[in-house]
């Protein structure tokens, strides 16, 4: 078998520092990083008995703090879906605006006509 470096001292993106995720996998850095945690994990030695452990007890958490939020919020608020269905279009919007806005901020200017 060949000996390959050490995989990560060649990462690009620091994994744990938040703001480089979105500039290296551009609006959708979070979810990019979820999708190729398993072989991540598995290239810098995780190990198994490990990572599934906090696999299943995020997962867990996760959906079972989601359900009983919905549910909370469900049940003191009357009509949520009418306040609610409108963020759940247009919150997947905000990566892309934030992502469009910084384009511009960061796009070279021409020089000025005299």
């Amino acid at each position: 078998m060949i000996a390959l470096p050490h995989l990560s001292s060649q990462l690009a993106v620091d994994v744990l520092d938040a703001r480089s995720l979105p500039a290296a996998f551009g609006a959708l850095g979070v979810g990019a990083v979820m999708f190729a945690e398993t072989g991540l994990a598995g290239a810098l030695g995780v190990p198994v008995r490990t990572f599934t452990v906090w696999q299943v007890a995020g997962g867990l958490l996760q959906s079972i703090g989601l359900t009983l939020a919905g549910y909370a919020l469900g049940s003191s608020v009357p009509d949520i879906d009418r306040y609610l269905l409108p963020l759940v279009a247009l919150v997947p919007l905000l990566p892309l605006a934030a992502d469009v806005l910084r384009s511009r901020r960061t796009r070279p200017r021409p020089p000025a006509a005299s």
